[in-house]
């Protein structure tokens, strides 16, 4: 089949060459459209991550309507999902240490809610470095692993 479809294009140059030029042309177009796809959804998760770190911000720094009162569960809550955004760690970690700062001198805030804030530091700080991502890695690497053991052992 191969041999017979070479033989066609070099025997007939006139025909192939726009008949190649025309699938060149939709597979490229193809493969366009597939990459614009992907690249939409990714710029479009990135901006639904955006979306939600600036909340989860003004939740801290505000309170939950913008209302100044502290909504400390909400907080605290906000302060422990901080933890899943990794693109944001240098600026999270820059929010944070200055939320220790008031929170410390605040009557609201209790000993168990400046650890829940100081905990949210360190786990990001050791994310951050080289060794922490080897380390969260590797101990996700090993979950995987496990998980999928018992999925086959069911």
């Amino acid at each position: 089949m191969l041999e017979m479809l070479s033989a066609w294009i070099t025997a007939n140059p006139e025909k192939s060459i726009p008949v190649i030029s025309a699938a060149l042309a939709l597979f490229l177009g193809g493969m366009w459209t597939v990459m614009t796809f992907f690249q939409k959804i990714k710029a479009e998760k990135e901006q639904k991550n955006f979306d939600r770190y600036r909340l989860l911000s003004k939740e801290i720094t505000v309170g939950k309507d913008g209302d100044q009162t502290p909504y400390i569960p909400f907080q605290l809550d906000a302060i422990f999902e901080l933890r899943s955004f990794r693109k944001y760690y240098p600026r999270s970690l820059w929010m944070l240490k200055h939320l220790r700062e008031r929170w410390l001198v605040a009557p609201n805030y209790t000993e168990s809610h400046v650890r829940e804030l100081e905990e949210t530091i360190s786990y990001i700080a050791h994310r951050k470095t080289i060794i922490g991502v080897v380390i969260f890695n590797a101990a996700k690497l090993f979950w995987w692993f496990d998980k999928k053991q018992t999925v086959i052992n069911k």
